[in-house]
């Protein structure tokens, strides 16, 4: 132990005990004739070995400090990585077991010979959708409110559906050219709920879609610009 210790103090010291011999018997060596030479030699070599140690003393100091530093920012940056890391590790887990903010949605397109509307279910969502409930509703439908007859709501089960995939044909809706189509839907997943209106109308013999998707915010909006009723200024009157 007392061996190690004595190693380790020459380690640390012998460059500014040198120096500092150096200097005292450069001193020594340019004193008056009746200067006490060991006196010269101590005072001179001690002052310079205080000097040099504390010198030296700073710049381990300071070099530590340095390394500190470094292997702290090393750390710190570890950690960011790891937190980062396990916030996207738990978003998957929670998305993959119960949606997180996954959405499913209806896209409608013409049938054979445009007489009918196919809506294709989707999720474009980077989660599953989970226990898809789908109910629907016809505004075309004669009701009675004053007497308590509300339109009627029309129930489908669609089960899961994963992400970037679809169901073809999942509703389908007759059309004609004397009747206009005004439906809305209302999805319901496990922990998300999204409206849907629907809107088809034939202007000279041609069909026109129109259809907005809302969630918590407005998801997505289609309107063609002849179709009857636009409004620009105000697009949301279309699905009233």
């Amino acid at each position: 132990m007392k061996r190690k210790v004595f190693k380790q103090i020459i380690k640390e010291f012998w460059i500014q005990s040198l120096i500092s011999i150096l200097w005292g018997i450069y001193r020594v060596y340019f004193s008056e004739e009746e200067d006490n030479k060991f006196t010269v030699f101590i005072s001179n070599f001690s002052a310079a070995l205080f000097l040099l140690s504390w010198m030296f003393g700073q710049f381990v100091r300071v070099k530590k400090q340095q390394k500190i530093e470094e292997e702290f920012g090393a750390v710190k940056s570890s950690i960011i990585s790891l937190t980062e890391n396990l916030k996207a590790q738990t978003k998957d887990l929670i998305g993959y077991s119960t949606g997180g903010d996954s959405i499913a949605y209806f896209t409608p397109s013409f049938m054979k010979g445009k007489k009918g509307i196919s809506l294709h279910l989707t999720n474009q969502s980077e989660y599953p959708v989970f226990d898809i409930q789908v109910e629907w509703i016809d505004l075309n439908e004669q009701v009675d409110l004053a007497n308590g007859k509300f339109w009627t709501r029309h129930n489908h089960l669609f089960g899961n559906l994963y992400p970037k995939k679809g169901i073809m044909d999942a509703l389908r809706f007759n059309f004609s050219d004397d009747h206009d189509l005004r439906i809305n839907l209302f999805i319901n997943t496990r922990n998300k709920h999204v409206s849907q209106a629907l809107r088809v109308i034939s202007i000279d013999g041609v069909p026109k879609i129109a259809y907005r998707i809302m969630g918590d915010e407005l998801i997505k909006r289609v309107i063609p610009d002849d179709f009857p009723g636009f409004d620009p200024e105000n697009p949301d009157k279309t699905f009233q």
